[in-house]
């Protein structure tokens, strides 16, 4: 493995575990839906008051046995009802759905009015992505179909009547948000 490679491999597992705590700081609610969840968008085990669904595509992926319900799901078809959660974690997965505008309104759907979505999504315009650390570009062979910049998701949530409350950046070491690697925006669902 090459050094840039190594280093590339060391940050990214670094930033995903900051992520994923940062983002256990904000669920709220008592029923909760992690769409997309693989191994968990977040510590489950903090939240042991609260009523945790689990979805995500592939089953091989899911190893988070805290949830209450897990079920093999696409994002832009989900198998729940409408205003049926408090709280919907969308971490790491937009960046895989081809048609991600379904997914958002998929998303909307089930939440309840004035209801949190937390999204995340690696950074287009990151500074490793600039600095040529992180490839910039889509990773068509790991299934990426684009990478938004914060501008383009922040507009994307508003086109589908979300209100921005607060945008963070992750990443393994503390950055200005915008170069961030990665986007973590907490919205309301305005119906």
């Amino acid at each position: 493995m090459s050094l840039k490679k190594y280093i590339s491999k060391k940050i990214e597992m670094r930033s995903i575990r900051n992520l994923n705590k940062t983002i256990t700081k904000y669920v709220s609610g008592k029923r909760v839906l992690d769409n997309g969840s693989a191994r968990g968008s977040f510590i489950y085990e903090k939240h042991p008051e609260k009523d945790i669904y689990s979805m995500d595509i592939n089953a091989n992926e899911v190893i988070n046995k805290r949830a209450k319900e897990f079920k093999i799901a696409d994002s832009t078809k989900l198998p729940y009802k409408k205003n049926e959660f408090d709280c919907v974690v969308f971490a790491g997965v937009i960046q895989y759905v081809k048609d991600y505008e379904k997914s958002i309104e998929e998303i909307k759907r089930v939440l309840k009015d004035n209801g949190k979505l937390i999204i995340a999504s690696v950074n287009r315009k990151s500074l490793f992505r600039r600095i040529g650390l992180i490839n910039p570009m889509p990773k068509p062979e790991a299934g990426e179909y684009q990478i938004f910049s914060f501008k383009e998701l922040k507009d994307l949530l508003k086109k589908h009547d979300f209100e921005i409350k607060q945008e963070k950046g992750v990443d393994f070491i503390p950055l200005p948000t915008q170069i961030c690697s990665n986007i973590l925006i907490i919205a309301k669902n305005i119906k």
